[in-house]
């Protein structure tokens, strides 16, 4: 057996198996609880992805000062 954790759900009658217990985004936006809950809220999928996306642009920049910080701030004035 797999040394990951596993976790098995029942969803909509269909068996979901989630390894490493944390879905990937597709996953979880194709989720029908998931769905659900954003029909209530009035979220639509493209807003999500669209988060995410900023969220990701936004930590890689970070990541970007930090790697520049550790250098001793080399490159760091290009990025401005």
């Amino acid at each position: 057996m797999d040394a990951r954790s596993t976790a098995i759900h029942l969803i909509g009658g269909t068996e979901v198996c989630w390894l490493a217990a944390e879905p990937a985004l597709n996953d979880m936006l194709a989720d029908p609880i998931t769905q659900m809950l954003m029909r209530r809220d009035g979220v639509q999928e493209v807003e999500i992805r669209r988060l995410v996306q900023r969220l990701r642009q936004a930590d890689a920049r970070r990541q970007a000062e930090v790697r520049a910080e550790n250098r001793g701030g080399a490159g760091l004035e290009a990025a401005d």
